[in-house]
């Protein structure tokens, strides 16, 4: 009976582990080796294959990539879609083919001692906008760039403070942006490697970016200005070229006059850089202009207590390509899709909550994937049968929404 209930503690220890690594693994999984010394590999492969399983039916899991010692704290896709990078505690970075899943490389250097890619956690991966260069980011104070044709070390950025969480490339491949654990953010030139500034708030205490981790960093897409994301609540933005701060996202509402009442998770920009988007700890995403810095909207569920966006902590936010939709995570166990063209009613699309079969599932994508290209699903035959099958709500959203044809 012990034995049982001391495995279902465990169960809970790593489930709660697995979640506090997908939310913040740049910041908080370089820290659990100390926390917890005798769990060495906390996702197991089959862990991260339930998970996944237990989202879908609307994901299609292809591939497991198993071949890192330790949690894998970043993934990046390469600018084709063929190639995945993946960052670990076991100090490597490692190429796989998204096709087969098979490893194609890992990144090593000579200088380290166990000709690892780093000599600590590697916090962060990243792909040049050609893809033809990779940025790692590491608890060993360095980033370092390589050749990603030839897996070779091109040179190695060297934190002036504290340990690098993060690393990415500006839209023109001109500077990477780093952010370190003494909340500051640094610019460097991709050509020469060199340090060309540190975004400094002279209001803060210390002169830093923040007085929090910085836990995220965007680049509008003509690569003019700069968002940093932090845990000090705020935003920022910054001109890339001379590093200068431009404003601080502010809400009048909350209690300090910031970006968010709580911990901001996220920041990120739409693809046509008028609108920039923004996670909270205070469950909350808030839609603001990037030219004039002002809050648009905040994304509010009716179906919440509150009237937020979700019950729980909101951990990402995403613009879709043509920027009529946002996607949010939350530590609530959801995803939501949002409706953001001004001419219809916002609406969230929370399709975890209908139970839906893997074949009800297959509709619903097809008909995201029509709606992307411009055209609309017309369904017969079986595709037809399983309409039939749906509830009435779920018909209707994929009528109204997704502008399915049913004869």
């Amino acid at each position: 009976m012990k034995k049982k209930i001391m495995n279902k503690l465990l169960s809970a220890l790593q489930a709660f582990l697995i979640l506090i690594l997908a939310i913040f693994p740049t910041i908080i999984s370089p820290m659990m080796p100390e926390l917890f010394p005798e769990m060495q590999v906390i996702i197991a492969n089959k862990q991260i294959k339930d998970a996944i399983n237990h989202i879908g039916p609307i994901l299609k899991l292809t591939h497991t990539i198993q071949g890192h010692t330790g949690p894998v704290t970043s993934v990046a896709f390469n600018h084709d879609g063929t190639t995945i990078a993946t960052a670990s505690f076991d100090k490597k970075v490692k190429e796989w083919n998204v096709q087969t899943g098979k490893l194609t490389r890992m990144l090593q250097d000579p200088a380290t001692p166990e000709n690892t890619t780093h000599t600590n956690y590697v916090t962060s991966v990243a792909f040049s906008p050609d893809g033809t260069k990779i940025a790692t980011a590491s608890w060993d104070k360095t980033v370092k760039k390589w050749n990603e044709q030839t897996g070779q070390k091109i040179c190695t950025l060297i934190a002036p403070i504290g340990d690098f969480n993060f690393a990415t490339f500006s839209p023109d491949d001109t500077t990477i942006a780093t952010a370190s654990t003494l909340n500051v953010v640094d610019l460097w030139n991709t050509q020469s490697c060199g340090l060309i500034r540190t975004l400094r708030d002279p209001a803060t205490p210390e002169n830093t970016t923040h007085t929090d981790f910085v836990t995220s960093v965007a680049f509008s897409p003509d690569g003019t200005t700069i968002a940093t994301a932090s845990w000090d609540k705020t935003v920022k933005k910054w001109n890339a070229q001379t590093g200068q701060l431009i404003h601080t996202l502010r809400d009048p509402t909350t209690p300090e006059n910031t970006t968010h009442a709580d911990k901001v998770t996220s920041v990120t920009f739409s693809h046509d850089g008028t609108t920039m988007a923004t996670a909270s700890f205070d469950k909350k995403v808030k839609k603001w202009n990037a030219q004039t810095s002002q809050l648009i909207h905040t994304l509010r569920d009716p179906a919440t207590p509150e009237n937020t966006t979700h019950t729980g902590y909101v951990t990402s936010v995403a613009f879709s390509h043509d920027g009529t939709t946002m996607a949010t995570g939350s530590w609530d166990k959801t995803a939501k899709i949002w409706d953001l063209q001004p001419q219809r009613k916002q609406q969230v699309f929370d399709w975890f909550k209908y139970n839906l079969r893997p074949d009800q599932a297959i509709i619903i994508n097809r008909a995201y994937e029509a709606k992307h290209r411009g055209k609309k699903l017309a369904l017969k035959g079986d595709g037809l049968v399983t309409f039939n099958t749906m509830t009435e709500d779920v018909q209707s959203l994929l009528i109204d929404y997704l502008d399915i044809i049913v004869p």
